[in-house]
């Protein structure tokens, strides 16, 4: 097979493995917080997220949409329970443990 051929196989593979093999961080955290404690303790770790990662987030009512560069999700606020949702890209897929580390991390010391 020509050396160009090669290349654009594994480019193709590659990518066709990024694009359908995406790690996927699911939580969710059981609290007893009120509803604005709870928005200030999700509101502070988006700020966490984008400091660590440049993670950009979008607030709505009872969700925060997160948007970056290969990460992409949203924290889903209810009156009993969060719950986390984070799609990763090919590149951040290999720091999941750590992310998801990161993320509980935080909800045992700020979301009770």
């Amino acid at each position: 097979m020509p050396r160009l051929a090669q290349c654009w196989f594994w480019a193709v593979t590659i990518w066709r493995w990024g694009a359908t093999r995406v790690a996927v961080i699911r939580l969710t955290h059981a609290h007893s917080m009120t509803i604005d404690e709870i928005d200030r303790a999700a509101r502070a770790l988006a700020v966490q997220l984008k400091e660590r990662y440049g993670v950009e987030s979008e607030w709505l009512p009872d969700r925060i949409v997160l948007i970056g560069s290969g990460v992409s999700g949203f924290l889903q606020l209810a009156s009993d329970h969060l719950v986390i949702e984070v799609r990763l890209g090919l590149a951040l897929s290999l720091l999941k443990r750590a992310i998801e580390r990161e993320i509980t991390d935080y909800l045992r010391t700020h979301v009770t």
